[in-house]
Parts: structure tokens; C-alpha cells; sequence
């Protein structure tokens, strides 16, 4: 059985839908194009920041971090889907433009060097990212 709901409303999310075993499809593989990266609410979350994924396509590989700065704890976009420095390299958090490598997460400047972004395990199944297993994060 699949089911369907809705996210919430006005962060620049879409429809999602859950398998049987209640992983969550957070999107489509060929929504995340490389270099950029996409909001998504957790399942059974809270609407808004608190409770919010970040999915990005770095390289080949597919990431997925909880959207909480590690200094603070404050959502690193500023707007909805826009977690990148200007030049596209670094995420980089909203409050104190701490930049966080794509890759693994690590803080390379702010406040905060030396700590990493909390990453969720994803996988891929038919194309579909979805949570490894259905739970928040620490």
C-alpha cells in the first residue's frame, strides 16, 4: 500500500509517499541535480526547520543531512532550497555563514570548524530516495 500526503505548506515542498514499510520518499533521484541541494520535511515531524532534511547530489553520491547547524542549531537556508554559498562550493548555515563541505558534512569555517552537519542514512529504491530507516534525528 502506498500513501500519499502533502508537506508543509510553503518551504518549496512536494507530494510523498510512503512504501510498506513506511520509508519515506523524500523525492525522485533525478530531482536532486548535481550541485544543488533540496529541503524536505521528516516524516512525522514537525511542519517547518526543526524537523527538515537537506538532499543533495555531490558528485555521484547522494547525501542526506539534518538541517541544523551544529553551532546553534539553526536552519542553514535563508530561503526555501537555497543551502549553497554564492559560488555553489559550501553549504552554508543562515545565521553565522558557517560553510559546511558538500561531501561529509565538515565545517571548514564559522563558528563551528571542525564539527559536522548530522547525516541521515538514505537509499535508493526504483529511483526514489527514501529515509534507511524512519526515524529523527538525535
Amino acid at each position: 500500500m502506498i500513501t500519499h500526503g502533502h508537506a508543509a505548506a510553503g518551504r518549496g515542498y512536494t507530494r510523498y509517499m510512503t512504501d510498506r514499510k513506511g520509508r519515506r520518499r523524500l523525492c525522485r533521484v533525478e530531482d536532486l541535480p548535481r550541485g544543488e541541494a533540496i529541503g524536505a520535511p521528516l516524516p512525522g515531524g514537525e511542519p517547518g526547520w526543526q524537523d527538515e532534511l537537506i538532499l543533495l547530489r555531490h558528485g555521484d553520491a547522494l547525501r542526506a543531512y539534518h538541517n541544523s547547524c551544529p553551532h546553534t542549531g539553526a536552519p542553514l537556508n535563508w530561503l526555501p532550497n537555497r543551502f549553497f554559498d554564492d559560488d555553489g562550493r559550501y553549504l552554508q548555515c543562515s545565521l553565522h555563514m558557517a560553510l559546511f563541505e558538500p561531501g561529509d558534512g565538515l565545517c571548514v569555517s564559522g563558528p563551528c570548524v571542525g564539527q559536522c552537519l548530522q547525516e541521515i542514512d538514505i537509499i535508493v529504491v526504483d529511483g526514489e530516495v527514501r529515509l534507511a530507516e524512519d526515524r529523527k534525528p538525535d
